[in-house]
């Protein structure tokens, strides 16, 4: 059974289907989430195995529910003080505001898998459904957080026979935040990982480089939003900012490719002006600023397009923004969409440094002092034309993730084995 919401790539989730070990899946969402039904829009379009296999229950939120779930949430802003009230509060709340999963449903249940952010309230989810599951374990697959601490992550956590967090950094916090048992029921593996078929589909396909012609690199920033106002959202901070970065790689002498849903002032105000600075370094440099329309990266073209380019922008990182410390110990989605199209991604050294990790143990990917470097450093590739393999990558398909989670529910697994 599968509890909860999901981010990204719905197409991962017929590699589940397609396991020889997964007789049937429920999956338990709240009516209306969008994600959850993408899944099954396309699970049930591409794969008879998915058809088959899966289904979705949704439930009606109760008022008391959403008033409850703001309430914790606003204890992470609130310090010690407000705990006091919201502890109890939590603890009188947490078997009243969702149904009851009938015993028919989970009586061939082998484990429930929960997941995956905070921004889904998965951590209230689980634990009003924890008490009707004492003889099923749970593993809470949880990936992005506030590095604060939360009741309801606590208590979530607790409730949880497994964890599955993406990397020893996110593992340490908890662990330092929680306290020590933590490190005794956690393993790394992450949820973002792409699907199996679509990694050997675009590896295997030949595609020319942009480059190739005129030796000079091209980027791509592919994000679903930029802004380009001051104003800073409180839970990304300025990530989604690439003003900068862009006129740095411009100046550089790179040739960049903005590929993105909405330009914003911010993501609080969704405000747009057709005279928006990207539009005007577009205007500025009308041969080396180009504004795509967005790839649709459930199609695998979208991968073939990506193919031609030579690296990618992760995220604009800004020391001393509260986000920062989250970001560090934190994988982009797109890192994973541009390994599965041989796109190097660019980290500036000791600022994603989960991301400089990975680079470094699969080998493929830029780490640069700066953007001005990481440009030097591309236009010495593509003037030898040398291509770096990044096979290594692989290994982050999502075959391999669900593998993981059923070792871990098999018990054949230990801590130590498991790398990303």
């Amino acid at each position: 059974m599968r509890i909860g919401s999901a981010h990204g790539s719905p197409g991962r989730y017929i590699d589940v289907a397609k396991s020889p070990k997964v007789k049937s899946l429920t999956w338990i969402a709240r009516r209306g989430d969008t994600m959850v039904s993408r899944i099954f829009e396309y699970g049930r379009k591409n794969s008879s195995d998915f058809r088959e296999k899966f289904k979705v229950i949704y439930f009606d939120e109760s008022l008391r529910f959403r008033i409850v779930t703001k309430l914790l949430r606003l204890s992470e802003r609130t310090g010690n003080l407000a705990r006091l009230f919201y502890y109890p509060l939590f603890l009188i709340s947490r078997f009243m505001y969702l149904p009851e999963i009938s015993k028919s449903l989970i009586a061939d249940v082998d484990f429930i898998w929960a997941g995956n952010n905070d921004s889904d309230g998965i951590t209230q989810i689980l634990l009003c459904y924890s008490h009707q599951f004492d003889n099923i374990p749970f593993i809470l697959s949880y990936q992005e957080h506030r590095c604060t601490y939360r009741i309801d992550e606590a208590f979530a956590f607790k409730a949880s026979k497994y964890l599955v967090l993406p990397s020893q950094r996110n593992l340490n916090f908890f662990k330092d935040t929680y306290g020590r048992y933590i490190a005794k029921k956690a393993f790394i593996a992450n949820e973002d990982w792409r699907p199996k078929e679509l990694i050997n589909k675009v590896y295997a396909e030949p595609i020319q480089k942009l480059s190739s012609i005129d030796n000079i690199p091209r980027i791509i920033i592919l994000a679903r939003f930029v802004t380009y106002g001051k104003k800073k959202n409180y839970r990304r901070g300025s990530r989604v900012n690439y003003l900068e970065i862009i006129q740095e790689l411009l100046d550089a002498g790179a040739i960049v490719h903005l590929n993105c849903l909405h330009i914003y002032e911010s993501l609080e105000s969704k405000n747009f002006s057709k005279n928006n600075p990207y539009h005007l370094i577009e205007k500025k440099y009308p041969e080396q600023f180009f504004i795509d329309k967005s790839y649709d990266m459930e199609e695998i073209d979208s991968y073939f397009q990506m193919k031609k380019f030579d690296a990618g922008i992760l995220h604009n990182y800004v020391a001393g923004e509260e986000v920062s410390r989250f970001s560090q110990m934190n994988i982009p989605n797109r890192f994973f969409e541009y390994l599965v199209s041989g796109v190097k991604p660019i980290v500036i050294k000791n600022s994603l440094c989960d991301v400089e990790d990975a680079i470094n143990d699969i080998g493929f990917g830029v780490i640069a002092e700066s953007y001005t470097e990481a440009v030097a450093f591309l236009k010495d590739c593509v003037k030898s034309s040398e291509r770096q393999d990044y096979s290594k990558s692989h290994r982050f398909n999502f075959s391999n993730y669900f593998k993981i989670l059923c070792d871990i529910y098999r018990k054949d697994i230990k801590l130590t084995k498991i790398n990303y």
